[in-house]
């Protein structure tokens, strides 16, 4: 069932940070990071409105993949167990 717990995990990711860049490692692009934010004691810079679209879009995909691998691996393990176990299953 690692497909299961690998769904679960993706559900439970902070992924405030792949939205902000921190303000002293790296160089930044004030094109695509306009707002100064303080998070975890430290300043960073959150990405505009636009990035931050295509970001959430790129991780729902990702989390979408993650489901699907789920739910195939559950089926799969279904279809094994029998007749009668997938009949119980679908009764309750």
């Amino acid at each position: 069932m690692q497909s299961v717990t690998n769904f679960i995990n993706s559900l439970g990711g902070n992924y405030y940070k792949h939205y902000i860049i921190n303000s002293n490692t790296e160089v930044i692009d004030f094109d695509k990071y306009n707002l100064k934010v303080y998070y975890n004691n430290e300043y960073y810079y959150e990405l505009d409105i636009n990035e931050i679209h295509l970001k959430r879009r790129e991780i729902i995909n990702n989390i979408r993949d993650l489901y699907e691998n789920a739910i195939s691996e559950n089926i799969c393990k279904l279809v094994y167990t029998g007749y009668r176990s997938l009949r119980v299953f679908f009764e309750i």
